[in-house]
């Protein structure tokens, strides 16, 4: 007679048809006097059960996939529009521009940066105007101004303070990264105008120009 470990092993190939009819009476015989592999005969005899999902579960499915979905998109949205306020905010923050990134040119025109005529008088429109040695948007801010003048009134000394600022550039209008100044320059005016950086200030007059 079979033992019972035997026959467990067996019950697969016997439920499926396929063991020998000699094999098959020896089980059969088997399970009918022994309870406990009777047990085991039964469940796996028993048609396994899948739950087939609902249209309520394909529903629910599909509004959790929305529901991720639709927070992805507003998370991303959310951070690109935070980027987009930073960039905007920073591009109106003004730093301090350092002396050593800067090209200082001098010259002296006939006409204005606007097309504008000489003055009568005038020697020229002295320029004066410093390029950034990155692409910062060059800008300034008025420091003041110093006039000078004689007894009779007539002045002797024009001096004038530039502090360059620099900017991040816009997307829409990058800006430059150069910057100037003029002034109409007349005889026995001493000028000058002063350029005051974050390490120092660089003095810049015309009088090489008029010699």
């Amino acid at each position: 007679m079979l033992k019972c470990n035997i026959v467990k092993d067996l019950l697969p190939s016997y439920i499926d048809g396929l063991t020998s009819e000699e094999s098959n009476q020896e089980i059969s015989e088997h399970i009918e006097n022994c309870t406990d592999c009777n047990d085991v005969y039964v469940k796996m005899k028993e048609p396994v059960s899948i739950d087939k999902p609902t249209e309520k579960n394909k529903i629910d499915f599909l509004k959790k996939v929305k529901r991720k979905s639709t927070r992805r998109i507003t998370i991303i949205i959310g951070a690109i529009i935070l980027l987009f306020i930073v960039y905007i905010v920073m591009a109106f923050v003004e730093f301090p521009v350092d002396s050593g990134g800067i090209t200082i040119q001098s010259s002296l025109n006939n006409e204005s940066l606007g097309g504008g005529a000489l003055p009568d008088g005038a020697l020229g429109w002295w320029r004066v105007e410093y390029t950034l040695g990155s692409n910062m948007v060059l800008g300034f801010r008025d420091g003041g101004y110093e006039i000078k003048t004689d007894g009779n009134g007539n002045v002797t000394s024009n001096t004038e303070i530039i502090v360059p600022r620099q900017t991040l550039p816009l997307l829409i209008n990058p800006g430059e990264n150069r910057n100037s100044i003029e002034m109409a320059i007349y005889e026995d005016v001493e000028y000058i105008i002063i350029l005051r950086f974050s390490d120092q200030d660089i003095v810049v007059k015309p009088d090489n120009l008029l010699e």
